[in-house]
């Protein structure tokens, strides 16, 4: 009997590969290939893990009418597999950018947050892998008049490690 070894095999959506860039190195790991070499260290293991991005702040950050910056830092190369901003917060927010790099995964007017709450369908994402040291940077804009508290956003992937 095979037993799913990620909820994406769960789903009986496999690990999402018609849509990775080629020889994606978190891929390659999770299908049990040798992953491409990053600088000088090579990763041969991989795992599921969150990065959050709460500015540092634990129990999140607050977020005044406007926009904001939220950003995390993951130690390894990781590949985001999905985001996800609690329902709580999502009056009124609205994403206006996602960066990792020198990639930006929204296109024209800000985006409603629902569209990454727990519960939503379409929280599953395919963002290039972040390097080692590289922020991954969101930018949410409070269309509310009121402060929000505590906003924090999970992004859930896999980590690359020794």
């Amino acid at each position: 009997m095979n037993v799913p070894r990620n909820a994406y095999d769960a789903l009986g959506i496999g690990n999402m590969g018609a849509v990775e860039v080629l020889e994606d190195p978190a891929v390659q790991a999770t299908e049990g290939r040798k992953p491409t070499q990053y600088k000088e260290t090579e990763y041969r293991n991989s795992d599921d893990c969150h990065l959050g991005l709460a500015n540092g702040i634990a129990g999140g950050d607050i977020l005044p009418p406007g926009a904001k910056l939220f950003f995390g830092t993951p130690t390894s190369p990781f590949k985001p597999r999905a985001m996800t901003i609690p329902s709580y917060l999502q009056v009124d927010l609205f994403i206006q950018q996602i960066t990792i790099g020198p990639f930006n995964a929204i296109e024209g007017d800000p985006v409603p947050a629902t569209a990454h709450s727990e519960v939503s369908l379409t929280q599953f994402v395919s963002y290039p892998t972040i390097q080692a040291n590289s922020p991954m940077k969101v930018t949410l804009f409070n269309a509310s008049a009121l402060n929000k508290l505590h906003v924090a956003v999970d992004v859930r992937g896999t980590r690359l490690r020794e």
